[in-house]
């Protein structure tokens, strides 16, 4: 087996490099791409939880306040569901005279009264004529059937961006189906309200912010926007499916955030969930929804994704390309018979040990051996046989030569072995254990074999072409002497 350079050759350096290259290259964009991904999570944890921080202020103020004044919109509520009950024709009535009776010099409350098709025909605020309370007809019922007046949570009023509950009852006629309202408005969120559109509305990839508010002893789920939107009343449709979310997200049960992927066209959305309970009672849950535009840092995304794919392709293309380097610089300094050096190898190995050899100022020496009369073996056996002879023998010599000696096909049936750091007496004891080791053995086919060599040592100022004429010189004496010999010159 042919010994190999200690050096790393040129395809092995390139290889390295880009081998190198390609990891450190993936290494980066794979920590990037994580600390990417960390960073948003970890950013929007913190927008959420200062969201959250915000909002559960509020409510806990909200709360506090519905506590109190629950109690007294039932009785405001029944004080109008008498005087209602009175009048000849509800949907026609000046309410003024009972809207002064229940309001304070606050003004803090408002009625309405909707039509069997429960929709609103008078009230004291204006805005809200014709408006559609339909959504909300089975907590009606309810409140109904267990023959109580109902009082919503706390819900924004997105027209006018307040705080309201509303109190609720059917009228006493018989089989009547108009709905009374009273409404009591919450003071002094005006400013904290602003504030917190504020905060939210500078993070741009916020999309959507909701909150729901569950009691558990209504079964009623109000819904804020705390995004700021343009003042306009919900559709019935929008109103219903805000009650639906909002008793669904009601039935979960979970103390850690949960997340949903959403895709919109070329859009890429991330929504969060989480449910908390009230700090101020003990039947409230506070739920938020916040939605985060994720189609910028998705893309990023991909495009570390693709980098990756392109060096791991670039790292596959590298071993490609070093492979066929290290098969061309093979054909290149290795003789493809007998896979020994060739002239290209020894150049490079001589130029490569006697530098060494110089810079420590140890000895190096060179053999030559040629096999005797190998031009009868072609001519009586054929150059089959005659290449088998050349394989056999370079095996027989890789394997009693040292780990650091090189052998090199000079040409033909002509070699030389390189010896580092030996000087000419153990390079002879080398040549003469050679010349031996062929002369005993027999060879397939052919039998018995012979070589002839000649050992020189370099001197320091000996050039290349002087040693091999030098070794050329002692191994024509050896071939002309008798053959089977080792000649040298001290």
């Amino acid at each position: 087996m042919v010994k190999r350079l200690n050096k790393l050759n040129l395809s092995t350096y390139l290889g390295l490099f880009l081998l190198l290259f390609a990891v450190i290259s993936f290494i980066s964009i794979f920590f990037l791409r994580s600390n990417l991904i960390v960073s948003n999570k970890l950013e929007q944890e913190i927008v959420f939880n200062t969201i959250q921080r915000d909002t559960s202020n509020i409510f806990a103020k909200v709360l506090y306040k519905y506590e109190k004044q629950k109690q007294l919109l039932k009785q405001k509520h029944q004080i109008v569901l008498d005087y209602i009950n009175k009048q000849k024709d509800p949907l026609n009535i000046d309410l003024q005279e009972i809207y002064n009776k229940i309001n304070d010099n606050n003004n803090r409350y408002n009625i309405y009264i909707s039509d069997d098709n429960l929709i609103i025909r008078n009230t004291t605020f204006k805005n809200d004529i014709g408006f559609d309370i339909s959504f909300a007809k089975d907590t009606f019922k309810k409140h109904k059937k267990d023959k109580k007046i109902g009082v919503s949570a706390p819900t924004i009023e997105s027209s006018t961006n307040r705080f309201f509950s509303f109190s609720d009852s059917y009228l006493n006629s018989p089989n009547d189906k108009k709905i009374l309202q009273v409404s009591y408005t919450y003071e002094g969120f005006d400013n904290v309200l602003e504030k917190l559109h504020a905060n939210v509305d500078k993070y741009k990839y916020i999309k959507g912010l909701k909150v729901y508010l569950y009691l558990e002893d209504e079964k009623f789920t109000a819904d804020f926007y705390f995004k700021k939107y343009k003042g306009l009343k919900p559709s019935l449709e929008e109103l219903k499916h805000r009650i639906l979310e909002g008793n669904r997200l009601s039935k979960l049960d979970f103390n850690n955030s949960i997340s949903k992927i959403i895709k919109k066209e070329n859009n890429v959305f991330r929504e969060v969930f989480i449910i908390e309970e009230s700090p101020i009672s003990s039947n409230a849950k506070i739920m938020y929804s916040i939605l985060f535009d994720q189609t910028k840092y998705e893309n990023i995304l991909k495009i570390y994704k693709i980098l990756l794919y392109l060096i791991v392709l670039a790292c596959v293309i590298s071993l490609v390309v070093t492979f066929f380097m290290r098969k061309m610089e093979k054909k290149h300094m290795y003789d493809n018979l007998t896979k020994t050096y060739n002239r290209n190898g020894f150049q490079y190995i001589y130029d490569l040990e006697t530098k060494r050899c110089d810079r420590y100022n140890r000895p190096f020496s060179m053999i030559m051996l040629d096999i005797d009369s190998f031009k009868k073996i072609n001519d009586n056996y054929g150059h089959l046989v005659g290449d088998d002879v050349l394989v056999s023998m370079c095996e027989l010599i890789n394997k009693s030569i040292r780990e650091n000696d090189y052998l090199i096909r000079w040409g033909g049936e002509e070699f030389l072995i390189l010896a580092p750091e030996t000087d000419l007496d153990n390079a002879l004891k080398l040549a003469e254990k050679l010349r031996l080791l062929i002369d005993k053995n027999v060879f397939k086919t052919v039998g018995h074999m012979t070589i002839s060599l000649s050992v020189v040592q370099k001197n320091d100022e000996d050039l290349t072409e002087n040693i091999l004429k030098r070794l050329d010189d002692l191994l024509y004496n050896s071939k002309n002497s008798g053959k089977n010999k080792t000649s040298f010159k001290k």
